[in-house]
């Protein structure tokens, strides 16, 4: 644990600037009030534009946007904007997520499935997706243009993996997730397992309700490896070449704002824990860790919501 505070301690001298933090501090509280106070997320992106390239159009604005913003906070000289390959790679990042949030070609193939099952089916198929939306693109990408450039596959490597803190960290956090799940805000989102009706493929199939439980908390656990890749990995390693380790913050911001369809309280920590990862992945050059405890906490949010 010593050496993620040093971590911490060190990214905080190198980059502390009150303006910064007062300009940062300002921004998440326009967009967290904007989102909570007209359901921007849920009611307008989500809801309105479910089956419409539109949503992947919003979510790029959405997402790029809040960086771009909380890039103009963290760097006033905005020099690196006059970089085109900045912007190259911004629009290939924020594409690629912007495609993954929008997508919903998968809800075409419901009409292929029996009606009973048709949601729970889905719901699986759309844990996996990111497998196909953002794995396999930055793959490719990191294969074609970035490899010269970086050693790891966007802090995707087996070596150097200290699991011990992560574990602390969940032992930690526990009792004050047990603590949220007794919140309504808490109780109308978790289990993310019950919006999909599971107990009718467990049906159909004449197994035990636990196995499609089980199976589903797997794949809604291994999501989390393409969410770490994204904002630990591409953007963290991207990025830092452009703005060097103050690229941590805006990366936090946007990571918040994917957050928006969540409790305001688990968005408003999300940019906390967001930083927190941010920094050990860098110093680290690794992001098995927060693979571990991004996965973690939630399937222990899973866990406190179906059991009690």
């Amino acid at each position: 644990m010593k050496k993620y505070y040093l971590f911490l301690k060190d990214h905080l001298v190198q980059t502390y600037d009150l303006r910064t933090f007062i300009g940062l501090f300002i921004l998440l509280f326009a967009l967290l009030t904007l989102n909570y106070s007209i359901d921007l997320e849920d009611h307008y992106i989500d809801k309105l534009f479910l089956k419409s390239p539109v949503r992947t159009l919003l979510y790029f604005l959405l997402q790029g946007g809040s960086f771009l913003l909380a890039m103009l906070v963290v760097d006033r000289r905005n020099e690196c904007f006059k970089n085109p390959l900045f912007w190259f790679f911004f629009l290939v990042c924020f594409g690629i997520y912007a495609f993954d949030r929008g997508f919903y070609g998968h809800l075409f193939l419901g009409k292929y499935f029996n009606g009973s099952i048709q949601r729970p089916l889905l719901y699986f198929i759309s844990e996996l997706r990111s497998l196909f939306t953002i794995f396999l693109p930055f793959l490719l990408f990191y294969i074609v243009f970035d490899r010269k450039n970086i050693s790891h596959f966007y802090g995707l490597k087996r070596k150097n993996v200290d699991w011990k803190p992560y574990l602390v960290m969940l032992a930690i956090m526990l009792p004050f997730i047990g603590l949220f799940s007794f919140t309504d805000a808490f109780q109308d989102t978790y289990p993310m397992y019950g919006r999909i009706k599971g107990f009718r493929l467990a049906e159909y199939l004449s197994v035990p309700e636990i196995w499609i439980i089980l199976f589903y908390e797997v794949l809604y656990g291994l999501d989390f490896l393409n969410t770490e890749l994204f904002f630990r990995g591409a953007l963290v390693f991207i990025f830092v070449r452009f703005f060097g380790p103050k690229a941590i913050y805006p990366i936090a911001v946007t990571y918040c704002v994917c957050h928006f369809g969540k409790p305001p309280v688990e968005a408003i920590s999300s940019f906390f824990g967001g930083y927190i990862l941010g920094v050990i992945s860098l110093k680290s050059e690794n992001i098995w860790g927060g693979v571990v405890l991004h996965a973690g906490i939630a399937l222990i949010m899973e866990f406190f919501a179906l059991v009690f």
